[in-house]
């Protein structure tokens, strides 16, 4: 076609090809996946918060996975594996982070910030799962709890790739490289997304934090967020913050359906936003939150006095 045109434009004239006029080009479509694109946006704002990514081997050694799963399901094992002593598929990122920690570890580096993005892989219900995840590991040779520290880090990526109302339960299913005390599962909008929890403390790896979220759940509800229709402000956002203490030893509910309970309590027309801010461990099995509530199309005085009904009334 490009010969033809030549020849075309030859006969005519080159200088009789208007110059005034733009030519007619069809726009391309975009053909890039929206999930590509999250991922690109997360390794950007990982580097920009000092974190070096890594890439790892879909395969692990018999038993990691029961070490460092956090999700229901079973193993998946290769056929005619390669290698030997590598025959699983992983379950989680976590078994090439830690593989990277040990050897960050043996350099005598003390501080450690690392990512990865990558599939993980499962079987449940006789179904074959093939899932997008990320993944972060940080590191610090103090012994100092920082846990809401790392925490905030993971707040600010996903509140970067559109997500709100993020929420921390207990985590049923803990992997066994977890501290027990310090797991716990995320949530956005109730939906469970993923994981964070502090390392068991043995050997070098003290001071250790590890978290890991779903990429495609991230991706459905930042679209489903996009989708809603702008909505106009007639009054400002009045935030307000209360504690809640939970016994787990006595109280039936945990903080998710406390949680759900005080929306259907305050109503969606008077409520935008409801997060849990803190966590503070005050026993073995007593835990303080506190809850920032923000409350829309009320004046201060009305919002203060339907913050202390919902919160301080008996």
């Amino acid at each position: 076609p490009e010969d033809l045109a030549e020849e075309v434009l030859r006969l005519i004239g080159f200088d009789n090809i208007p110059s005034d006029q733009l030519p007619v080009l069809e726009i391309a479509p975009k053909i890039t996946s929206p999930l590509y694109q999250l991922k690109d946006t997360s390794r950007d704002f990982l580097a920009a918060q000092g974190y070096d990514e890594i890439l790892s081997q879909p395969l692990v050694a018999v038993n990691l996975n029961q070490q460092t799963n956090w999700r229901a399901g079973d193993s998946l094992t290769t056929q005619n594996s390669v290698n030997e002593e590598y025959p699983d598929l992983r379950q989680s990122l976590a078994a090439g982070l830690l593989n990277q920690l040990d050897v960050y570890l043996k350099k005598n580096l003390n501080y450690i910030q690392v990512f990865e993005i990558g599939k993980v892989f499962n079987r449940s219900n006789g179904h074959y799962q093939e899932t997008e995840m990320l993944a972060l590991l940080w590191h610090d040779f103090s012994s100092l709890p920082k846990l809401n520290y790392f925490r905030l880090v993971l707040e600010k990526l996903l509140r970067h790739l559109g997500l709100a109302g993020l929420s921390y339960e207990e985590a049923e299913l803990k992997p066994s490289v977890a501290n027990p005390d310090s797991c716990w599962q995320v949530f956005c909008q109730h939906q469970p997304l993923g994981v964070i929890y502090k390392l068991q403390p043995i050997q070098v790896r003290q001071s250790t934090y590890y978290a890991e979220v779903d990429l495609e759940k991230i991706l459905s509800l930042a679209l489903a967020g996009q989708e809603r229709a702008t909505q106009e402000l007639e009054t400002k956002l009045v935030a307000l913050d209360a504690n809640l203490e939970i016994n787990l030893k006595t109280d039936q509910e945990k903080i998710g359906d406390k949680l759900k309970k005080i929306e259907r309590q305050i109503k969606a027309d008077k409520l935008w936003s409801l997060e849990v801010a803190d966590v503070y461990q005050l026993s073995q099995y007593k835990r303080r939150y506190t809850l920032r509530v923000t409350y829309q199309g009320l004046q201060d005085q009305e919002a203060k006095a339907l913050h202390l009904k919902i919160f301080f009334s008996k």
